[in-house]
């Protein structure tokens, strides 16, 4: 992995808020961003940097340090250095390593506290989940309140009274939907993804919960995981491969990126507590 992270080290690698909030700020109106499988504001797709967004969820625990083996060495094209975003559930999780994290220049964002919501989920109960989490890293993390702007829903499971419950609670972005071209998408194949868009008109790709909000909320981007494509199929959050296999899949999907108008990619996995050496499911 290292070595495929080397082969690519002219592009630039960002977490979640410092590169898509950063493209989109050039955009004509920054507050209606519709669904489009271009980038935003009328730009070129070879004027848009590379850009490869690398997340994971769930409690933070020293296993986790782990992860930043595979970036010792490297860094982006400016000399900064490489972040991810850690989706913090806080259940079970080490404050003081977060606070690491967060201090070596990772982004922090919501994933609940209790890691149990669900398609039944109601408004209180989110509302509770995410400002408990939020207020939580505040207190015992010390991350700066307007640097927790990011959610990704337990299991990916979301619902309307959840897009809710983020615009009640100005979140900036939610990250909870898997997108992959296909019946009912926005997307038309793996080079042409669908970028991120605020919800003005509500929820409009995939809905693989079939629930999902269609009321207006203009403040939250929605920022879709897309899949990665292995052959003629689409892998879900977690691949089930591993070693040269993923190697494979992670070059294939590089390419059709890099070489199309789809945004420039995100990845997401999930540490198995007490091991790093495999994925398993949000």
């Amino acid at each position: 992995m290292i070595n495929w992270i080397g082969h690519i080290g002219a592009t630039w690698r960002l977490g979640i808020v410092f590169s898509i909030l950063t493209i989109f700020c050039h955009a004509e109106e920054a507050t209606i961003i519709p669904v489009s499988t271009s980038p935003p504001g009328g730009l070129s797709p070879d004027k848009v940097p590379q850009m490869i967004v690398i997340t994971f969820d769930d409690a933070v625990q020293e296993q986790v340090f782990g992860l930043l083996e595979l970036i010792e060495g490297h860094q982006n094209p400016d000399g900064s250095a490489i972040p991810f975003t850690f989706f913090v559930s806080t259940n079970d999780s080490d404050y003081w390593l977060i606070h690491r994290l967060h201090a070596a220049g990772h982004e922090i964002a919501v994933h609940t506290m209790t890691h149990t919501t669900g398609l039944d989920t109601d408004f209180e109960t989110w509302i509770h989940e995410m400002e408990g989490c939020r207020e939580t890293l505040i207190r015992f993390a010390g991350i700066p309140r307007e640097e927790i702007r990011g959610f990704r829903a337990p299991f990916l499971a979301h619902n309307g009274p959840m897009f809710e419950a983020l615009a009640a609670l100005d979140f900036a972005y939610n990250s909870s939907s898997l997108e992959a071209p296909g019946w009912e998408t926005a997307s038309s194949d793996a080079s042409h993804f669908i970028w991120p868009y605020t919800l003005h008109d509500g929820l409009q790709h995939e809905r693989w919960t079939e629930t999902g909000s269609e009321e207006s909320l203009p403040s939250i981007l929605e920022i879709p995981m897309w899949r990665l494509k292995e052959g003629e199929n689409y892998l879900g959050m977690d691949p089930g491969v591993s070693g040269e296999s993923l190697d494979n899949v992670l070059r294939e999907n590089f390419e059709l990126r890099y070489n199309g108008t789809a945004p420039r990619w995100a990845s997401g996995s999930t540490p198995r507590p007490g091991s790093m050496t495999g994925p398993r499911e949000a």
